[in-house]
């Protein structure tokens, strides 16, 4: 198997402006940024996808992307911050090594990251029965 992006950088075969190096998590700046400051969150052993993650791997995603965005806002003025994650090709993942963008916002940065509401207008039987087959 061809070693991932994220694992070169992890090896040290790729640069990359690192900010955090914890005991299961690194945390670098993204090479295409959405917003000054955005930074990549990725586990130090390669998951394709959250689905293959071990829950120590995800707990530390998790606070290491919070310790981020608080950090963006501390350092770099930020008044908020989104945690984003693409799980698999038809959620756009495109580097399947699990990672979490944080993304720093500021007020009227123009960045717009959600979806069209009006694209979701299912019927309530549809959701009704999403409902019933996620019970478990």
């Amino acid at each position: 198997m061809i070693p991932c992006a994220f694992c070169k950088i992890l090896s040290g075969d790729f640069d990359a402006l690192i900010i955090r190096r914890g005991g299961l998590t690194t945390a670098f700046m993204d090479r295409n940024p959405v917003a000054p400051g955005h930074v990549l969150v990725v586990p130090n052993k390669h998951f394709e996808c959250m689905d293959d993650a071990e829950g120590s791997y995800l707990e530390e995603l998790a606070s290491t992307s919070r310790e981020i965005g608080l950090l963006q806002k501390e350092k770099l003025g930020a008044t908020g911050y989104n945690v984003l994650v693409a799980n698999g090709r038809s959620a756009q993942q495109s580097v399947f090594h699990l990672h979490f963008h944080v993304i720093p916002r500021f007020d009227d940065d123009s960045i717009d990251l959600w979806f069209d509401r009006k694209r979701l207008d299912y019927p309530f039987h549809d959701v009704e029965a999403a409902f019933r087959k996620l019970l478990y």
